[in-house]
């Protein structure tokens, strides 16, 4: 009881509708450190400290990339994200118990 009512009284941000969990970050990195890698691709300003920390928090590695590895890599990343959000709802109350 105790959980829901901080939960509604706290600031809300509409993602996309998924209930944020510490499970669901990983895959979220990887799409980002894909999509900066395929934005760097395309000739697009990445700043390179930027890039860096994204690969290192989404543990992947620094090196270099051609543009149809990244972009299967990023599909194969939609896709595990993807079949993981759909049990965002469960995964939510979980992580809240866990921090309270």
């Amino acid at each position: 009881k105790a959980v829901q009512d901080a939960s509604k009284k706290c600031r809300k941000r509409y993602m996309g509708g998924v209930p944020f969990s510490v499970d669901i970050l990983p895959y979220w990195n990887k799409i980002e450190a894909w999509k900066l890698l395929q934005n760097m691709h395309k000739g697009r300003n990445v700043k390179r400290q930027y890039l860096k920390r994204s690969l290192r928090k989404a543990q992947i590695e620094d090196r270099l990339y051609t543009l149809t590895e990244v972009n299967q890599e990023l599909t194969n990343a939609w896709k595990r994200y993807r079949r993981i959000k759909k049990s965002a709802k469960l995964l939510r109350p979980n992580w809240l118990e866990q921090k309270a």
